[in-house]
């Protein structure tokens, strides 16, 4: 017994040292070289410009972007190496930090890219001397660019605004003016029918007019929004800030289609798509969502009221809703009939009980053909709009 006893020790001891020796061996072997003592810690800092830019055709050809280091000792000058989808359209100029300088600038020239080609570009900062190997700072930047030709929406009466009516804030804050519709200018790309762009939908006069109260303080930056309709039948808002910071706590919030196009939703869901008809692009309910860094993505426009209207078109208002009133002493309900501009003559027809929803559609068609009987005998109510009315 002592003997098996003696042997479950040395395992034990045995077993130990292995353990010890592997976690100091997996020490030594995550610690790795320490940076060069003369590392300058070189990095592209967060800034705009960069992502999927574009530019009209008499903008400059030109992008600056801003470097920074770590170590500011001395004048510095620091190779960039170009990684482009095109040889030969991008050049840079030198990169300098001046005398004890923490940050310096870089120009990309572009002057030779073509009318609706994408290009590609990342630059990059490499060598032990002036990158940190340890340093979560971006070594690189990466930005593409377009040029492309907007031309202005005019209608066929020469309007110059369309409309933009937003259903995307009341569904989550308090509106005092929710779905509010407001006069925008859009654009059309040249090389592109039916794909359009707006500027600064959420901008400060729009918010302030929709919650009641001066809004410029949570309208902090100015965006495009655009819109991808190319295909009629489906119509998609590809991802875009809105400018607005409800709060700091949440953040920026920002607003896309849900669709596979949109690269922030997985490949395997079912898109929901907006539609364009006469002019008139909608928005149904789960077609759009909405983004706060703080919560992430939540679907929004739920009632599907949000919508754009080209210059020159007019949205089709046919609505029709019913209201009844109280019951008189001689047991008649007055009732009440709400309609669209757009509408101009209405058929009722009552009848007592519940209707099942199954034939109510067959009940819709047969009073819209003249074929449905009155409810007392005689020939069914029609009524005019001036009826109507009053």
């Amino acid at each position: 017994m002592k003997r098996f006893v003696n042997i479950l020790s040395c395992l034990a001891a045995l077993l130990t040292s292995l353990i010890l020796s592997s976690c100091a061996q997996g020490l030594e072997a995550e610690l790795g070289s320490p940076d060069n003592d003369d590392c300058y810690g070189v990095y592209f800092p967060a800034q705009k410009g960069t992502g999927d830019i574009h530019v009209g055709p008499d903008d400059p050809k030109t992008f600056t972007f801003q470097l920074r280091r770590t170590n500011t000792r001395g004048s510095l000058a620091v190779p960039v190496t170009i990684e482009a989808s095109h040889m030969g359209i991008f050049t840079t100029t030198e990169v300098v930090f001046e005398e004890d300088a923490p940050t310096a600038e870089i120009k990309v020239h572009f002057p030779a890219i073509k009318l609706g080609v994408k290009y590609d570009c990342t630059l990059r900062v490499e060598g032990d001397e002036y990158v940190s190997s340890y340093s979560k700072n971006a070594s690189h930047l990466s930005f593409s660019v377009t040029c492309v030709k907007w031309n202005k929406l005019i209608g066929d009466k020469g309007e110059t605004t369309g409309l933009w009516r937003d259903g995307v804030f009341p569904e989550w804050f308090s509106v005092p003016n929710p779905n509010l519709e407001q006069q925008v200018v859009i654009e059309e790309r040249d090389d592109l029918p039916g794909y359009y762009r707006i500027y600064d939908v959420y901008g400060a006069t729009y918010m302030t007019n929709m919650f009641n109260m001066n809004a410029s303080s949570i309208c902090l930056e100015q965006n495009y929004t655009y819109i991808d309709a190319t295909d009629p039948e489906k119509v998609w808002i590809p991802t875009f800030k809105t400018g607005v910071v409800i709060s700091a706590e949440y953040g920026e919030m920002s607003i896309a289609s849900y669709v596979v196009e949109n690269k922030e939703f997985d490949a395997s869901i079912s898109s929901v798509y907006g539609k364009m008809e006469n002019g008139v692009i909608t928005f149904p309910s789960g077609s759009l969502q909405m983004y706060l860094p703080m919560l992430g993505w939540y679907p929004t426009n739920s009632y599907g009221l949000h919508r754009v209207i080209l210059p020159g078109y007019r949205a089709i208002d046919d609505r029709i809703s019913i209201e009844p009133g109280i019951t008189g002493e001689n047991g008649k309900i007055p009732v009440k009939i709400n309609m669209g501009v757009d509408v101009r003559k209405v058929k009722l027809y009552s009848a007592e009980g519940q209707i099942a929803e199954s034939v109510i559609a067959s009940y819709a068609e047969a009073i819209a053909n003249g074929t449905m009987e009155a409810p007392y005998g005689g020939a069914m109510p029609q009524y005019s709009l001036s009826q109507l009315r009053v």
